[in-house]
């Protein structure tokens, strides 16, 4: 037998490097897909994480247990006698932040709130604030009250009144206690600080909460989700009150800082929410070239200078309707 020629060999060879070639070529462009797969089921899994977080405090905001009436509530922040000159709020934003039962929905349009609880250094430049105040939904017991918590108690008449400790008298039968929320969402342009002292650059989406402090009640910052770079709001306004009576219906979203929102008769009736989260992966090879339009904002990541390249980003949007305003 002859068996084959050296130019059979080769040729047998170079087929089987293509084949081999094609086989590693698939291998990889799978693994590949699989990566950018993951990156974005990560991206909406933790944007939706997100808004589940928000949309409930931003639905029960003006929500005080049997009324919505929050300027009827006693020892509130405008009160001549406020909760304040009773009990000390510890790392409080501002002398009353926490009991300003006034401002039951606010926000600040990419602005730094200048308050004592966030630092300059951790707000993210350009995003939103947004500032919820309620009480929870779930009404407790006399004998469930608990120290170093801050409590609203309401009944039907529509009165209320703030407290701490001990259930106060004078209310009807039908009185309930809840526990007061007052919630500030924003973004800071860090997640962690490593050892060495230096900041991770990962923004994430935070919210400043008033908590139980054990003894007294005290002002906490959380963190929410990492990978959250952008974060806006918008109010949906009735305006219809300016003139004549309200018909319930939006007639256009503002941002927060738009002075019809500080005209007599306008309702805010839904909030828009905007989050725009970045995968956790870098990838060298991938060029974010989107052009994000959202919330009055109209750009590309190489027109921001706090934007890298090199990952992915999904913007994800949700309006929450006002039930209590």
């Amino acid at each position: 037998m002859r068996g084959m020629s050296l130019v059979e060999l080769m040729l047998s060879l170079t087929i089987g490097l293509v084949l081999i070639g094609g086989a590693i070529t698939l291998y990889l462009e799978s693994r590949q897909n699989v990566r950018v797969t993951d990156a974005v089921n990560e991206m909406q899994e933790n944007a939706r994480f997100a808004l589940a977080m928000i949309e409930p405090d931003v639905a029960l905001a003006n929500f005080w247990g049997v009324h919505n009436w929050g300027t009827t509530i006693e020892r509130r922040a405008r009160d001549v006698e406020p909760l304040t000159k009773q009990v000390a709020i510890g790392n409080d934003c501002t002398d009353t932040w926490s009991i300003d039962l006034d401002v039951p929905l606010a926000g600040l349009n990419g602005l730094d709130p200048g308050w004592a609880c966030l630092s300059a250094d951790d707000y993210k430049a350009g995003t939103d604030v947004l500032l919820v105040r309620h009480a929870d939904e779930d009404a407790v017991d006399a004998a469930n009250i608990e120290p170093g918590k801050i409590y609203v108690r309401t009944d039907q008449s529509p009165r209320g009144i703030l407290f701490v400790n001990a259930e106060p008298a004078g209310f009807g039968t039908q009185a309930e206690n809840h526990v007061l929320e007052t919630r500030a969402y924003y973004v800071r342009p860090y997640t962690f600080i490593r050892a060495d002292g230096t900041k991770d650059g990962i923004p994430c989406l935070r919210r400043i909460v008033l908590a139980d402090g054990g003894a007294a009640p005290r002002v906490e910052d959380d963190e929410v989700m990492s990978g959250v770079e952008d974060f806006q709001v918008q109010f949906g306004v009735d305006t219809d009150g300016i003139v004549s009576a309200s018909d319930g219906a939006v007639n256009m979203y503002v941002d927060p800082d738009n002075p019809v929102l500080a005209q007599p008769g306008v309702r805010i009736r839904s909030v828009r929410l905007w989050l725009l989260v970045r995968a956790d992966s870098f990838d060298v090879t991938y060029q974010d070239e989107s052009h994000y339009r959202y919330a009055n904002l109209d750009y590309t990541v190489d027109q921001r200078g706090d934007m890298p390249q090199g990952y992915r980003r999904l913007l994800v949007t949700q309006t929450v309707a006002m039930r209590n305003l």
